[in-house]
């Protein structure tokens, strides 16, 4: 009877220690798993602000972009900027025509981040210093046909020129030429939408069939009263497509615009194509080819040419600089500033 006695006693004591056992395995599984989960969202949560301070960085970036667009010149505040998350802090130096961008995102303010990030962003203008300074400037070849044209100004091109015998001023063979000096495209939309003069695929149709027309006139005048002019301001002739003028043109005048959808398409490329006789009173801008084919009466523009392909002129023409012309193009225009390099730097 007291073996049996023992033996449920014995039995009961290692159950309870089995028991024990298990809840002990069990209590450690539940603390390590609760750990695990824990350490996770920690974990994934610091991720989520890494990022977010990431891209609060790089709004400091396309920030500073829109500054310098405005003023290469700008110097940033030392105290941050404030987004809905975060904080940025800039800073510029410079380095001959360069740029340096360094913007740091905060998570949740520069006094007290728990992240940071920082990203190096070197940018420069992308307008040439001498981009206004010459008669035709193609970031590709410049083609000369025959002995009837003249260019009087000097001519900048990157590649190669055929038959250079009648122009007036310097050649130079710049290789920094290409690629073409980009604009503030979306400035120059707005200052042709203000003036009525944005001219998309409907509209040049209707100016081939002689249901519209382009401005007469480089300088900008007031509809109220046209003997009056803007002092200074030109006429921004923004083209949606290629520009072809065939026959008697007559006198167009602004500065002409030709970069079809490049707002949507940064790459975009079209060209500017002029036939007949006729005279164009101001400047050409093309992402592509510039043709003249000039006729027996003449064509000529006395303003300038920048071809992002190739400037081509045929027949009877004649480009002629216009430093007044240049110097308002100058004075209401934004140059791109474009990134050069970009990295993230470590803390």
């Amino acid at each position: 009877m007291k073996n049996i006695i023992f033996n449920k006693r014995h039995r009961g004591a290692i159950s309870l220690i089995v028991i024990y056992s298990i809840v002990a395995v069990l209590l450690v599984l539940f603390i390590a798993l609760s750990s695990k989960i824990l350490f996770n969202r920690i974990f994934v949560w610091r991720n989520i602000e890494r990022t977010q301070a990431f891209n609060i960085a790089e709004s400091g970036v396309e920030y500073s972009l829109v500054q310098l667009r405005d003023n290469y010149s700008w110097s940033p505040a030392a105290t941050p900027l404030s987004l809905s998350n975060g904080e940025f802090v800039i800073s510029l130096s410079t380095s001959g025509f360069k740029r340096c961008i360094l913007s740091t995102g905060f998570i949740p303010s520069q006094a007290n981040y728990r992240e940071k990030k920082t990203i190096e962003a070197w940018v420069k203008e992308s307008i040439p210093s001498n981009f206004y300074d010459n008669a035709i400037y193609s970031s590709g070849e410049i083609d000369l046909n025959g002995n009837s044209y003249d260019v009087n100004g000097n001519v900048v091109y990157y590649s190669q020129i055929e038959n250079a015998d009648n122009i007036s001023g310097t050649i130079t063979q710049d290789p920094s030429a290409n690629p073409l000096g980009m604009l503030d495209f979306d400035d120059l939309y707005n200052k042709a939408l203000i003036q009525g003069n944005i001219y998309n695929a409907a509209r040049l149709d209707d100016v081939k069939h002689g249901l519209d027309s382009f401005p007469s006139a480089f300088w900008r005048t007031q509809p109220i009263d046209p003997q009056h002019p803007e002092t200074g301001v030109p006429n921004f002739v923004y083209v949606e497509g290629d520009l072809v003028l065939n026959g008697n043109v007559g006198t167009l005048g602004g500065f002409f615009i030709v970069v079809g959808d490049v707002l949507n398409n940064p790459s975009a490329t079209y060209d500017a194509t002029i036939n007949g006789n006729g005279l164009i009173d101001g400047c050409i801008y093309t992402r592509g080819k510039f043709r003249i084919n000039g006729g027996a009466g003449g064509l000529n523009i006395n303003g300038g040419v920048w071809a992002g392909n190739e400037a081509e002129l045929n027949g009877n023409a004649t480009v002629n600089y216009n430093s007044d012309y240049m110097a308002a193009i100058r004075a209401n225009v934004l140059a791109d500033v474009i990134i050069i390099s970009w990295r993230e730097v470590s803390p």
